[in-house]
Order: structure tokens, then C-alpha cells, then sequence
């Protein structure tokens, strides 16, 4: 059913259900998929429907995240900008929660795919999170998503953290290495 109504939803009763639907259906992959079809069909307000999803912290994490990966879909860059703010937040709070340490991976992918303004700064910032692997390693694969976008400065600390211990920051180093800036 959201797939057809996404099909419909410019018009405001199919967006009005969809919009109900990722708010109050019990079913995750319904609400889910609400949500998927608002951004295909670019409904109006959906990048504020996806911040508000990613925010609230009464949700399951699957579908924050999943709010954070439709952005890449929506291809605003307002939005991604939105996303560059929030991933220093859920770097900070990675600490005590295991959604913000999950949503700022998410986050990584997002704006590395996206390159939005402050993208490479923020990415570049996360790859000091040594306590977080998990966290570098996406925020490699993230600078090596920006491809010709990822700045020059990036390459020599992407190919120092190739040689880290941790085999997940080697592997998304070493690739990033590889496509940053080219």
C-alpha cells in the first residue's frame, strides 16, 4: 500500500496516509516504507519529517537509520547539512548510547555520498574517534565516498589509519586512500 500511495503522493490525501503511517503504524517495515515512498515522490516536508524521525529518540533505531540513509535518496543538501550537524552530536553521545554510536555510521555514508558543505570537515573529525572504531572506519569509507570531493589533506591520514590494528579501519582506510580526491 506505500508504494502506491507514494506513486500518489504529491497529492495531499496520499501524503496526509503516508505521514500517518510513519507515525503511528505498529508494523517497522510499514513505517518504513512510508517513509521510503515520501522521499521518492520528494512529498513537501519530507527532510523535515526525516530529521524529526532521526531525533526522536522514542523510535527503534532501524527506523532512524533508515531516516538517515533516505537522505542520500532525497538528495537535498540542506538536509545532508542538517546530517553534517547532527553526526558531531551522535559522535558525543556515542558514549552512552548504542543508537547515536549506530546513527552516526549511518551518518558518515550519508554525507560522504552527498559532499554537503562542512562534510569533509566533520568525516575528517571523526577519524580522531579512536575510541570508536566503528566510527572511523565509516567516517574513511565516507571521505572515500566523496571521491574528487575528498580533500587532498584527507589521503595522508587515511593511509596512516591503513596500518591501524583494527581490521575494519584498515580495510575502509586503505579503500578510501585509494578514491579520495580522484
Amino acid at each position: 500500500a506505500a508504494q502506491v500511495l507514494g506513486g500518489r503522493c504529491q497529492r495531499r490525501g496520499p501524503a496526509l496516509a503516508l505521514a500517518d503511517s510513519v507515525a503511528r503504524d505498529p508494523d517497522l517495515d510499514t513505517r518504513g516504507d512510508a517513509l521510503a515512498a515520501l522521499v521518492e515522490c520528494k512529498a513537501a516536508g519530507v527532510g523535515d519529517l526525516l530529521a524529526k524521525v532521526w531525533d526522536d529518540r522514542k523510535l527503534p533505531v532501524e527506523l532512524r537509520e533508515r531516516a538517515v540513509d533516505l537522505v542520500v535518496v532525497l538528495g537535498d543538501q540542506a538536509v545532508a547539512a542538517r546530517l553534517v550537524k547532527k553526526l558531531d552530536a551522535w559522535r558525543g553521545a556515542a558514549l552512552e548510547s548504542e543508537d547515536a554510536l549506530a546513527l552516526a555510521q549511518n551518518a558518515a555514508y550519508a554525507i560522504g555520498r552527498l559532499a554537503p558543505p562542512g562534510a569533509a570537515d566533520a568525516l575528517l573529525a571523526a577519524l580522531d574517534d579512536a575510541a570508536y572504531p566503528e566510527i572511523v572506519a565509516a567516517a574513511a569509507t565516507g571521505l572515500g565516498l566523496m571521491g574528487p570531493a575528498c580533500p587532498a589533506t584527507a589521503r595522508p591520514r587515511l593511509r596512516l589509519l591503513a596500518h591501524s590494528d583494527e581490521r575494519q579501519v584498515q580495510t575502509a582506510a586503505a579503500r578510501a586512500a585509494a578514491v579520495c580526491g580522484r
